[in-house]
């Protein structure tokens, strides 16, 4: 026994006008946020990373944390993929560098510092680590936008589409912690 869907309705002349007024807003806001990939997108990703390193979050953590946003960006913006992974990697490593890890633990006992100095100290390699990161490293990278086969070219949803079950919604983050939890 299969379902039907109930007719639509055909739509009134003001329900077509507010569909064109939410399509034309939708375009704004498109145009706007094309806008706003034009600035150093991977510096974003690349400081967000380091600080979520440097209060002592694991790397790989803190990039598959990151990462569902950067995905979403590079499908919507023409924005590399290598480029803005390349970009967490580097944060991560640069923020590691900030964070109380054991080296920094064996450091501040040894020399018998407080642990706040040790890492302060640190903060200038840190620094200099995320910069090269940014403006050496990311650029040298090409800027073409990375296709992989079989990828369809994305939509903008509408509101009203179909949402996939809880079920299917919390496959992802499940695995990811049973991974994490293997580590």
């Amino acid at each position: 026994m299969t379902q039907t869907r109930p007719r639509r309705r055909p739509l009134t002349h003001q329900e077509k006008l507010a569909l064109q007024e939410r399509k034309q807003r939708r375009r704004e806001k498109m145009e706007e946020s094309r806008e706003l990939a034009k600035g150093p997108i991977d510096l974003t990703f690349c400081l967000l990373v380091m600080l979520l390193t440097a209060i002592g979050v694991f790397v790989d953590v803190a990039v598959i944390t990151v990462a569902p946003v950067a995905l979403t960006i590079t499908r919507r913006l023409p924005v590399s993929r290598m480029k803005l992974l390349l970009a967490m990697i580097g944060g991560g490593k640069c923020g590691n560098i900030i964070s109380p890890n054991p080296n920094t633990l064996v450091a501040a006992e040894n020399f018998n510092a407080p642990l706040p100095s040790v890492m302060a100290a640190n903060l200038l390699p840190a620094l200099i680590g995320l910069a090269v990161t940014v403006w050496v490293i990311v650029r040298l990278l090409p800027d073409e936008k990375t296709k992989f086969a079989g990828e369809p070219v994305p939509e903008t949803p509408e509101p009203t589409a179909d949402l996939p079950s809880f079920r299917v919604s919390i496959t992802a983050p499940v695995v990811t912690v049973l991974l994490l939890a293997l580590r």
